[in-house]
């Protein structure tokens, strides 16, 4: 089955080299495919290094960010033949016999555009069911994602079974593997996203034409966290920005929500921003 590894990189290379030679091994991938984002360091330089028949390294025009790159790279799997991709942050580690099960999926699930392993954050799932404009907005509060957390729909491990895969709404995109034909039918990543909630959009677009995401809760991976967004955002408050900035883009284009609504839920987006500066700096 034609499968590649996408790996995007920015200013990562000591992690995404790590990655790529553990992955390069891996009997289940044609090509392991490295794009460096437009780094502002010597990553790219650093990374032709690793350049052979199956790894290939390329680069971006820009850094557009985490949705330009990795289309960037499914753009170019797909000119090389590959039917799936598995795209990957520099800083996952998996193992190989979690790949098989997920390519499975898309033989048993036609409408599947998403596969993806479980994924665990403080012992709760990293994953949702497709959520509401509200609770779209809430989720955004440190205060009212501990105040209620139980009804931003998060999905709960007792409704997951380990032998089957579950339908989802929304995942997590540290890792996850396409259907590429699916995937660029859909419209890929919106572009205009720069960082965050670039997942959820997707799946916006996934449902609407009838297609689908799934989990297979029985195998795991280990996300160690988002190093290069802490390395190049420095304020909390900022990174909570980028967050509120890609919820109003959304809840605009794609939710039609009209201006008053979105006053309203700009107001409670600026709360927000303001407990991340708090949080920021309770934190020094």
């Amino acid at each position: 089955m034609n499968l590649a590894c996408i790996i995007l990189n920015y200013n990562s290379y000591f992690e995404t080299k790590k990655l790529v030679d553990r992955v390069k091994l891996f009997t289940t991938f044609q090509y392991i495919i490295v794009v460096d984002n437009k780094s502002t360091d010597d990553s790219y330089i650093n990374l032709l290094k690793q350049k052979s028949q199956k790894v290939h390294i390329i680069q971006t025009d820009k850094n557009g960010g985490f949705g330009y790159g990795n289309n960037f790279g499914v753009n170019y799997a797909n000119e090389l033949g590959m039917q799936y991709a598995l795209i990957a942050n520099p800083d996952v580690e998996f193992k190989e016999e979690i790949i098989p099960p997920m390519l499975e999926v898309f033989k048993q699930k036609l409408d599947a555009t998403v596969v993806v392993p479980a994924s665990y954050k403080n012992k709760k799932i990293r994953a949702f069911q497709v959520q509401s404009n509200l609770q779209i907005v809430m989720s955004s509060s440190l205060i009212l994602n501990k105040l209620f957390s139980s009804r931003l729909g998060r999905v709960e491990l007792k409704q997951l079974s380990s032998n089957r895969p579950v339908e989802i709404g929304i995942f997590s995109g540290a890792l996850f593997m396409i259907d590429i034909l699916k995937f660029t039918e859909v419209g890929m990543f919106d572009e205009q996203i720069f960082l965050y909630f670039e997942e959820s959009v997707l799946a916006e677009k996934i449902h609407k034409l009838n297609y689908n995401i799934y989990m297979l809760p029985g195998i795991d991976f280990k996300h160690v966290g988002s190093k290069t967004v802490k390395k190049n955002v420095s304020s909390f408050a900022r990174i909570k920005k980028y967050e509120v900035t890609s919820k109003q883009y959304f809840l605009k284009k794609y939710r039609n929500v009209g201006r008053i609504k979105l006053f309203i839920y700009s107001l409670f987006f600026y709360e927000s921003i303001l407990e991340m500066y708090l949080y920021g700096l309770l934190k020094k």
